[in-house]
């Protein structure tokens, strides 16, 4: 029956490749932007492109970035890991 919309099918792009070039012109000094488009990219990728268009998404991403920042250490790790990121993109 009904039940949940089934997510959009996804390109032959990785998370990491999408991750990392949605990141790429984010200072990386900049933990809560670096930490907003690490939510949404994964929000996008395991639900659908189609969660965009829904008035509340952008209000949901700004709770979950600022529920992972208010943790201190999930926030370090968090932030270490989208710079290494962000590095690894820029030496290739």
């Amino acid at each position: 029956m009904g039940g949940p919309p089934e997510p959009a099918p996804r390109v032959d792009e990785s998370l990491q490749s999408r991750l990392s070039a949605q990141i790429a012109g984010i200072d990386p000094a900049n933990s809560a932007r670096l930490r907003q488009a690490f939510v949404e990219t994964v929000l996008l990728w395991e639900l659908g492109e189609q969660l965009a268009r829904d008035p509340e998404f952008a209000e949901m991403v700004s709770r979950v970035s600022e529920q992972l920042g208010s943790d201190p250490t999930v926030a370090q790790n968090l932030h270490g890991l989208l710079v290494k990121l962000t590095a690894a993109r820029r030496a290739r």
